[in-house]
């Protein structure tokens, strides 16, 4: 059997879906990932009815989440362009944990995409941290893939900003309580950017929104250094 990556030398433009493994093309409307247009079709998308300070999909109008409604979140707002839910958890997991960074070019399409409808007028754009060592095991933070694709796609300068300064139990591991918890004084701003937060509206960008725990931890260390405002970008939210 051909390997992923010698297929993608000796076929670059015809390989086999990330999701389903048949046969599917690539396509520039979907940045050159090889998804066919039957799984795409099934990834959900977050709209209609939505949290109004975190984004994740709701049950009414003009209403808020269970999460935020407990919780006094200190990101501005946040969105994200799918549930995670169905087939696109599929395209998370291969971009986290299997080292298909290429994936965060197709992902960061449609969050840029969402971006300019959201009015936000942001001056720089960061991202979530890993630890250290989590990072040089894995070999990337799949949220700064995202955050430099964004980037590179609005024209927003993306900046490492912030620090991961605990080796923290991973998110998925815990349950509601926990996650809230995990991160408390975990993040922290750079000294080298501390005087480019002042005054200024900043987007953090992450993979997935679920307790809203990571990107609040990265607001109270951006707002605490001086930001003016911050939302949050990610690629899915869990839905309420």
């Amino acid at each position: 059997m051909i390997s992923e990556i010698l297929k993608r030398i000796f076929y670059p433009d015809d390989f086999g879906c990330i999701v389903c493994s048949r046969r599917a093309r690539t396509y520039k409307e979907h940045s050159g990932a090889a998804i066919c247009d039957e799984c795409i079709k099934t990834f959900l998308k977050a709209d209609g009815f939505l949290c109004t300070k975190c984004g994740r999909k709701v049950g009414s109008e003009d209403s808020l989440c269970k999460m935020c409604a407990k919780n006094d979140f200190a990101f501005e707002k946040a969105a994200s362009v799918y549930v995670y839910e169905g087939s696109v958890r599929t395209v998370v997991h291969k971009l986290k944990y299997s080292g298909e960074e290429w994936l965060a070019n197709f992902a960061a399409a449609e969050m840029s995409k969402k971006y300019e409808t959201l009015g936000w007028n942001c001056d720089f754009i960061t991202f979530v941290p890993m630890y250290r060592a989590k990072e040089r095991a894995r070999g990337y933070n799949q949220a700064e893939l995202l955050a430099r694709n964004v980037a590179e796609n609005t024209g927003i300068e993306c900046l490492p900003a912030l620090l991961r300064t605990k080796n923290t139990t991973p998110q998925s591991y815990l349950d509601t309580a926990e996650r809230m918890a995990n991160l408390t004084g975990a993040i922290k701003v750079s000294e080298e950017y501390k005087n480019k937060i002042e005054n200024k509206r900043i987007l953090v960008i992450d993979d997935i929104l679920t307790t809203g725990s990571s990107l609040n931890e990265c607001a109270k260390a951006l707002i605490g250094a001086g930001a003016e405002k911050v939302y949050g970008l990610c690629m899915c939210s869990v839905s309420d």
